[in-house]
């Protein structure tokens, strides 16, 4: 979802929330009833600069470590970025293929242009966990 509708979002269910925002932004100021919000910083981009960092292995591991804490304690896995259409839906495509074994709700919706930087480097962090073994 978008920097926007994360500050605007509730639920009743148990969530944690999962912000990736550019360098120069701010992380949204959420609503009452998340249990944790991990927050990020790099671009929406598909390659890497020291001018232009898109996200590292070390952010994909943090991603990780956060979904794999709360997977059991939560109902909800929110992700956000800023306009809610590349690096979340990667994120989110990801987590879903590592988790649910499924990621094409993501691809086929046209809302969503997964940043693939984003959801491969995700993957490759899982990979090296085992965890897209049981697939």
């Amino acid at each position: 979802m978008s920097k926007v509708k994360a500050q605007e979002f509730k639920s009743r269910s148990k969530y944690v929330v999962i912000g990736m925002v550019s360098c120069y932004d701010e992380h949204p100021q959420l609503q009452e009833g998340y249990t944790d919000y991990l927050k990020l910083k790099f671009y929406d981009v598909d390659f890497a600069t020291p001018i232009w960092p898109g996200i590292t292995s070390d952010d994909a591991e943090k991603i990780l470590d956060f979904a794999e804490e709360y997977k059991n304690k939560v109902d909800l896995i929110v992700v956000h970025c800023n306009a809610g259409i590349s690096r979340s839906s990667g994120a989110a495509a990801a987590l879903s293929l590592i988790y649910n074994g499924d990621d094409n709700w993501i691809f086929k919706d046209l809302r969503y242009m997964p940043n693939m930087r984003v959801y491969r480097k995700i993957l490759e962090a899982a990979d090296k966990r085992g965890l897209l073994s049981q697939w």
